[in-house]
């Protein structure tokens, strides 16, 4: 017996118990058909109809199922790529980073050593000069006279 002959085998013994043992898939046409007088041709037609529907309905979630399954790797291949191109920027960034820094590093290693604002007395006579310049004349002329040996003559 060749693959296709055995699954459709299966198929109709699966679903020929599942009928016949499945009293809710007939007993409800059943009792339709006695209380509404139906003949066994109409019944059998309602049944065919409501097996149709049945195999139908469940042949179109097994679809979707397998469509949304299809999107679902379709979209687990586009986070897969996104994760891998964040991965490889965020490296070249830090990889340009660093030698960006080691750039500005020898830069300033051949032209010398700087100093911070604030360290020693020859940074904190710019700091005071520039604080003078930037008050009006009157105020200037008061900062020097309450200088420290303003007010002494020599």
């Amino acid at each position: 017996m060749d693959n296709l002959s055995a699954l459709i085998t299966t198929t109709l013994a699966i679903g020929f118990g599942y009928t016949f043992f499945g009293m809710d898939h007939y007993l409800p046409i059943v009792a339709l058909s006695k209380t509404n007088g139906w003949s066994n041709r109409k019944t059998l037609w309602v049944v065919i109809a409501c097996g149709a529907g049945h195999v139908a309905s469940s042949l179109a979630l097994g679809l979707a199922g397998i469509g949304l399954s299809a999107g679902l790797t379709t979209l687990m291949d586009i986070q897969e790529l996104r994760g891998l191109l964040a991965t490889w920027l965020l490296i070249l960034f830090g990889a340009a980073y660093f030698l960006w820094g080691l750039r500005v590093a020898f830069r300033h290693k051949a032209g010398g050593g700087h100093a911070h604002g604030g360290a020693g007395p020859a940074a904190a006579g710019r700091a005071r000069r520039r604080r003078a310049r930037s008050r009006s004349p009157r105020r200037a002329a008061r900062a020097r006279s309450s200088a420290p040996g303003a007010g002494r003559r020599r």
